[in-house]
């Protein structure tokens, strides 16, 4: 359990460093518009640690590995990770951004042209937007995210015959 954690402790603070860089770019505030795009840039940090973790407990246990112990090695780097990005999403409106929700749905509301569509879609925006909105979007997306990669990451780094193998 201590690979699981010392990675999920890793890719957290990583991923709290990834937004702090978007908000000192501007993906936050100024260049909105390309956030959606930019954000996925990060995709292969989560993949990465989900390798490294599976890696290393596959290397402590002399290199053999079941399909089962990689998968839970993965998801549960997933599992304690969660929590840590839902903290630094929260560190991220609370301290640094506390413009972060306003400012998305100002964004969103500038590019709706008729006013019987603003009343709605501010409805919308105003829920999609919100801390606990995003809350469980972060806690949700971890763990199914994690569970996906190490889902597929175990399947390719598990020992093929493990009767075989001595």
């Amino acid at each position: 359990m201590r690979i699981e954690i010392r990675y999920a402790l890793i890719m957290g603070f990583i991923a709290f460093l990834w937004t702090l860089a978007e908000y000192i770019i501007g993906l936050h505030t100024v260049y909105i518009d390309l956030h959606p795009y930019l954000t996925n840039i990060f995709l292969p940090v989560p993949i990465y640690f989900t390798y490294k973790t599976i890696h290393e407990k596959k290397k402590e246990q002399g290199g053999i590995i079941s399909y089962k112990t990689a998968f839970f090695s993965g998801f549960m780097m997933a599992l304690i990770g969660a929590p840590l990005a839902l903290m630094g999403h929260i560190i991220y409106v609370k301290l640094i951004n506390p413009m972060f929700y306003s400012d998305m749905i100002a964004h969103g509301m500038s590019n709706i042209a008729n006013h019987a569509d603003k009343l709605s879609a501010e409805k919308e925006l105003s829920d999609y937007f919100s801390l606990f909105s995003y809350s469980v979007q972060i806690v949700v997306g971890v763990i199914l995210g994690g569970g996906f990669l190490s889902a597929i990451i175990a399947l390719f780094m598990r020992t093929k015959n493990l009767l075989t193998v001595s």
